[in-house]
């Protein structure tokens, strides 16, 4: 029997209905109507030469605080950082206007980049420092491949571990050309950057997290254009103390040590770092090898030229029941000369290898050849690359060859690291 509503029910009824609007999510967006909320807010950032007006790179930009400033990626607009007189910078706005635009401020680790325009580009969008829950659905928008704006659903997938700034996982297509766009939750607030995406992978890609965009806000308030040199100084100040800060965490405990064949060598160090080994028997050979390379990477993008951050240790044991110490310092000779060759030809953006070589006593029964050598950075005065190599002069069936390098690091937190890990190479009496 249908059943009149009384006035009390009615009221409850009301009421309830009234609840589930205020409790109820914020409306969430499909893709059709993400990309046309936000289109207006993005534009195409082009890097060009000064000289001939050729594309040399293109990303994405959205807008933030007001009208006239945007988010991209440092990376996108590095080259017009280091060298403004070779390069410039433009926008493409949704209405397929072209305008000139000045980087205001930068976050190198971070891989952001704040811009500046004199001209009105869309409302800015809202961000969001919060990170989303893992398995939270959201959009990627950017210009691939010069393409038009596009929209690209995804799944957040919580923080990267071990990255120097915090990093989102984002399962969905980030191509390039989308670096520095937006990646949005379905209520349209900026989660993060496009950053990159994992070679050879598909649909792993990177987001700056928008709380970066935040402390790089909130370092300084106003946003004036600097001067070339002081943005250049920011890079420079920025690459330092990224120096520090990953020789800080290499050196904050012992790292764990694993014996091999007589010796105690350093293994793991540092929170993210990873170590791999073999055993390298080629029958044409009287010896074997036994390899173990554990790396640090950090990979902070500087220029094309230039990756800092990076540390790797490569440790080899020659040995053999076959060979007598002097045959053994030969065949570690021709380890040497036939693996390690980093003085090789000139890199771009970087000074030849400067190398020399000394012998040295790591411990008290650990003799041999110690070869540095060093280049410096054009664009990083204060930062250098560093390879170290030691050749044990053996005493007995086995040698040690130890081949360190360091990619963009400042010459004392090099060698603080160096120490750290050389400390803990050990060498068994025989009995």
């Amino acid at each position: 029997m249908l059943q009149l509503a009384t006035p009390q029910r009615a009221l409850a009824l009301l009421l309830a209905a009234a609840l589930y609007v205020l409790c109820a999510p914020a409306f969430a967006n499909n893709a059709e109507q993400t990309m046309r909320k936000l289109e207006g807010s993005l534009v195409t950032v082009e890097v060009k030469t000064a000289a001939g007006d050729a594309l040399v790179g293109q990303g994405t930009g959205f807008a933030v605080i007001d009208k006239r400033h945007l988010i991209t990626s440092y990376h996108v607009v590095s080259d017009v950082v280091l060298e403004p007189n070779k390069y410039t910078l433009s926008l493409e706005t949704a209405d397929a206007d072209i305008i000139s635009a000045t980087v205001v401020m930068i976050d190198v680790v971070a891989d952001i980049a704040l811009l500046k325009t004199e001209v009105d580009v869309g409302p800015p969008l809202k961000l969001q420092p919060k990170w989303p829950r893992q398995g939270v659905q959201g959009y990627a928008l950017g210009n691939p491949g010069g393409m038009g704006q596009t929209v690209v659903g995804g799944i957040f997938n919580g923080i990267v571990l071990g990255s120097p700034m915090p990093m989102l996982h984002f399962t969905g297509a980030i191509n390039g050309g989308m670096s520095g766009g937006p990646a949005v939750n379905e209520q349209g607030e900026v989660i993060g950057v496009n950053t990159a995406s994992m070679r050879g992978d598909q649909l792993v890609g990177f987001l700056s997290a928008t709380v970066n965009i935040v402390n790089m806000l909130d370092r300084e308030k106003g946003y004036r254009a600097p001067t070339t040199a002081e943005l250049q100084a920011m890079v420079v100040t920025q690459t330092g103390d990224f120096s520090s800060w990953v020789a800080d965490k290499a050196t904050a405990e012992p790292p764990a040590v694993k014996k091999s064949l007589g010796y105690s060598l350093p293994d793991e160090f540092g929170d993210n770092s990873e170590c791999s080994g073999d055993l390298q028997d080629d029958a044409d050979k009287r010896y074997q090898v036994l390899r173990k390379r554990c790396t640090l990477d950090n990979d902070v993008y500087v220029n094309s030229d230039t990756l800092i951050g990076n540390i790797s240790i490569d440790q080899r044991i020659v040995f053999s029941d076959q060979l007598n110490p002097a045959q053994i310092a030969a065949a570690l000779d021709f380890e040497v000369n036939s693996r390690f060759d980093y003085t090789g030809d000139k890199l771009d953006g970087k000074s030849h290898w400067q190398c020399k070589q000394h012998r040295v006593k790591l411990q008290d029964n650990i003799k041999g050849m110690f070869h540095t050598c060093t280049r410096s950075i054009d664009a990083l005065p204060s930062l250098g690359d560093y390879w170290f190599l030691f050749v044990e002069s053996p005493s007995r069936s086995s040698g040690l060859i130890v081949s360190s390098y360091f990619t963009g690091f400042k010459l004392d937190d090099t060698k603080r690291v160096l120490k750290h890990l050389l400390t803990n190479v050990q060498r068994e009496e025989q009995r």
